[in-house]
C-alpha cells in the first residue's frame, strides 16, 4: 500500500485542460501533415503535368483508372492530353488541400509554427516521393539539411509549448 501511494505522489490526475490540450496538439498535426503531404504532392503532379514528354506511366495510369481512355480512342485524343489534364486537376486539388490543412493548423497555432512544420513536412514528403517515383538520390548533405530542419521544428515547437505553459499559469495567478 504505501509503495501505491508514492507512486500516486509522483503522478498526478489529467485535468481536463491537458485533455484539451492534446486534442488541439492532435488536431493541429493532423492539419500540418495534411497540409505537408497535400503540398508534395502538388508538387510532384505539376512535375508530371508540365515534363516536356509525360511519361509512360502517367499515360498508363489514365488508361488504368480513367474511362476516358476509350473516349480518347474514338475521338482520336492522344492520352497523354487526358494523363496531363488529370495531373493539373490533381495539382489544383492538392493545392486547395493543402491551403486548407494550412489555414485550419495557423487557427489551432502560431502561423510561424504551422509554416515550419508545414514546410518540414513537406520537405521530406518530396524527398520520400523523388526517390520512389523518381529515382533520385539525395546527397549527405541534403539529409544533413534536413536533420537541421527537423531539430529547429523540435525546438521551435518545445518553445512555443513552454511559453503556452507560461501564459497558462499566469492567467491562473491572476
Amino acid at each position: 500500500e504505501k509503495m501505491e501511494m508514492k507512486a500516486k505522489k509522483g503522478r498526478r490526475e489529467p485535468k481536463e485542460e491537458d485533455q484539451e490540450d492534446f486534442g488541439i496538439l492532435s488536431s493541429t498535426l493532423v492539419y500540418v501533415v495534411q497540409a505537408g503531404v497535400c503540398a508534395a504532392m502538388a508538387s510532384v503532379c505539376a512535375k508530371i503535368a508540365f515534363s516536356s514528354s509525360i511519361s509512360e506511366s502517367a499515360v498508363n495510369f489514365c488508361s488504368i483508372f480513367l474511362p476516358a481512355w476509350r473516349v480518347c480512342r474514338v475521338y482520336q485524343i492522344p492520352v497523354s492530353v487526358i494523363a496531363r489534364c488529370t495531373f493539373l486537376f490533381g495539382m489544383v486539388y492538392f493545392n486547395a488541400t493543402m491551403l486548407t490543412g494550412f489555414t485550419k493548423a495557423m487557427h489551432r497555432s502560431s502561423s510561424l509554427h504551422a509554416t515550419v512544420c508545414v514546410t518540414s513536412v513537406n520537405f521530406a514528403t518530396t524527398a520520400i516521393v523523388s526517390m520512389v517515383l523518381f529515382g533520385e538520390s539525395l546527397p549527405m548533405l541534403w539529409w544533413a539539411g534536413f536533420t537541421c530542419i527537423v531539430l529547429g521544428v523540435g525546438v521551435l515547437t518545445k518553445g512555443q509549448h513552454e511559453q503556452e505553459e507560461e501564459k497558462k499559469s499566469t492567467k491562473k495567478r491572476k
